[in-house]
């Protein structure tokens, strides 16, 4: 049976809208990482491994940049976002740029 789901490609995939409102756990990820998955299933992994991965490095980054003193950067509007919430929910004073594309 072929719904069609594996004729797109995965990034198409990924900006599901569906996605943005499945709530994912650190067990939840877990599960699936444990099991041989396909379809919809491995998407929602997929896509929940990198909200965990994206979510440890803005905790590492605000680790570092307030360890050292330091100002941050991206050229992603989407983690500069991110960023800047878990910066003010954290109460803390990190100075965060968003770099614009073509511009030097």
């Amino acid at each position: 049976h072929n719904d069609g789901h594996a004729e797109q490609p995965l990034m198409v995939r990924l900006k599901d809208v569906s996605f943005e409102t499945t709530p994912f756990t650190v067990a939840c990820i877990r599960q699936f990482s444990r099991r041989r998955l396909i379809g919809r299933e491995a998407d929602l992994f997929d896509y929940g491994l990198a909200l965990l991965k994206t979510s440890a490095s803005l905790v590492y980054t605000i680790q570092l940049a307030t360890a050292e003193q330091l100002a941050v950067a991206t050229d992603s509007r989407a983690h500069f976002t991110l960023l800047t919430r878990l910066i003010e929910r954290m109460g803390l004073t990190i100075e965060n740029g968003l770099v614009q594309q073509g511009m030097s």
